[in-house]
Order: structure tokens, then sequence, then C-alpha cells
């Protein structure tokens, strides 16, 4: 190789900033590329482009990670359960404050996965960037959490999610409640498995998710899942000033909320068009009162079937 395995480690307490500019680290014996012990502050700074191979950040539950700069990261790993910038499955991961310019690009195969976040969550703010997250993996979720509740804020980005999967969630949580603000920022969120969500939760109670001021698309192809909201649970879905286009096609899918009656969409000032495609499912099991429409349109097209809904009042 060119050069031995470059690491970096992050000793306890430590409160500083490290530039990345053009570098190359990679994992040794499946640890993170950049290693945070407790009680850190970290500031990483982005400059030129940088790759790491193996493996990402690891962010302990009482350090912070902020991410700054106009460079781009890219994070390469082929480990069966891994993550990206987070934490293991098992624990907790620190603040970590996204604050960059440059693309930060996480792609990763293995068995359990997670590209943004850690199993029992922590708190992810999303600030600006472009993010591209790609899994291919049994169980994964590609920004969020597993076994604990996902709160997260998103603004002024551009996000890209794509995942392959048996079981996952683009952008939520996977067996815990999600609870999303999405503003100014543009959302592209493809997944294709046996049981997936696209932006929610697929067996939390429910999923709460707000989209404001912002540009939307979900691509999925699932034998059961729901493109936005609570796959098993309650949810609640509200789109202001803002579009979203959605191409749904499977076996048992839906588009708002999944298999529950419990769900409640919100259309203001915005417009959202569906195409849809199942042989089970419908664009969505919620009750017609429970739709509510100001200054907006949904249009619905289930399996070739158009049904435009438009209110201007």
């Amino acid at each position: 190789g060119l050069s031995d395995p470059l690491s970096i480690e992050v000793l306890e307490g430590y409160d500083g900033r490290i530039t990345l500019e053009n570098v190359v680290l990679s994992s040794i014996h499946n640890r993170p590329c950049i290693q945070m012990s407790d009680r850190c502050c970290l500031t990483l700074r982005l400059v030129g482009s940088s790759k790491m191979l193996g493996g990402g950040i690891r962010v302990p539950e009482s350090s912070y990670l902020t991410v700054e700069g106009d460079g781009s990261l890219s994070i390469h790993s082929e480990a069966e359960e891994g993550f990206g910038i987070g934490n293991d499955l098992v624990s907790r991961h620190g603040r970590i404050a996204f604050y960059q310019d440059g693309l930060l690009h996480v792609d990763m195969n293995g068995k359990r996965l997670i590209g943004i976040g850690a199993g029992q969550g922590g708190e992810i703010l999303i600030k600006r960037g472009k993010y591209r997250i790609v899994t291919n993996g049994e169980e994964v979720v590609n920004i969020g959490s597993f076994e604990a509740d996902c709160r997260m804020s998103i603004s002024n980005c551009d996000i890209e999610t794509e995942t392959r999967t048996l079981t996952g969630v683009g952008i939520g949580s996977l067996y815990k409640d999600a609870k999303l603000l999405m503003e100014c920022c543009k959302i592209t969120n493809h997944t294709e498995g046996k049981k997936v969500v696209g932006i929610g939760s697929l067996s939390g109670k429910e999923a709460k998710i707000r989209f404001y001021q912002m540009n939307g698309s979900s691509m999925m192809n699932a034998n059961l899942g729901c493109a936005l909201g609570a796959l098993e649970g309650r949810t609640e879905f509200s789109i202001e000033e803002a579009s979203f286009v959605g191409e749904t096609a499977g076996q048992e899918v839906y588009f708002f909320g999944g298999q529950s009656e419990d769900v409640h969409v919100s259309i203001v000032h915005a417009e959202a068009i569906v195409e849809h495609r199942t042989k089970d499912g419908q664009v969505s099991r919620m009750p017609k009162e429970n739709l509510s429409i100001q200054f907006g349109k949904l249009e619905t097209t289930l399996n070739g079937v158009k049904e435009v809904i438009q209110i201007d009042d």
C-alpha cells in the first residue's frame, strides 16, 4: 500500500478542532477512523476531499461533534455491524451537529447498519450541507436510531438516502417513535425492501412528521411498507408551503401512514402528488375526515386510477 493505515484517537476531555484536508483515514481492527473518547468537544473542519475506509466517526454519549467547512467527506464501510457517524447499535451517541457546506457521502454494506446515528439514539442537528447515505443490509437505518425515539430537526440542506434491505427506515426510528421536522431543504428518499419505511417509524407507537418550505420525493418498492409515517402506529403528517412527489410499488404498501387507520394529514399551501401501485395496500387507510387541505392539492394515482383533491380556501 501507499502507507500504513492512519486513524485518529481523540483523547478524553479534548476540546478543540481538527482539520481534515485531502486525507485518507483507514480503520484498524474494525475500529472507527476517528475514535472520540468520553467528554470530548470536537469541531471537525473539512477542507478539500477526504475519505474514511472501513469505518467512520464514533461519538460517545458524553461527547459533542460539530462538522464544518466547505470540503467533502466520504465514509465507506463493509462491517457486518457498522455505523458511519454516531455510535454502535447498543449505545447512544453524543450530540452531532452538521454545519458544513460540502458533501457527506456514507456508503455501507453489511447486516445491521446505521448511517448517521446509533442504536439507542442521540441528538442529531442537520443545519446545512449535502448528504448521500447509501445502505445495503438486513436491518438498517440511514439517519436516526434503532431502539430509541428519534427526534430530529433538519434544515437548509440536501439529503439523498438510498436503502436496500430486508427491514429498514430511511430517516427516523426502526422500533420506537419518530418526531421529525424538515424545513427549507430538499429530501430524496429511495427505499427497497421486505418491510420498510421511507421517513418515520417501522414499529413505534407514532410518527409525527412536519415538512415546511421544502421539496421532497420518495420512491419505494416493498413487500410491506409506508413512505411517510408509522407502519404500525399512529401517523401525523403536515406539509406546508412545500411540495412532495412519491412513487410507491409493492404487495402491501401505503403512502401516508401504514396499517393503522389512525392517520392524520394536513396540506396547507402545498401539493402532494403520489403514484401508487399495490396489490393489497392503499394510498392511505385514513378516514376522509382526517385529511385537511387548505390552499393545497393532493393528487393520487392508485393502480392507474387518478383522483385529485384540490382545495383553494
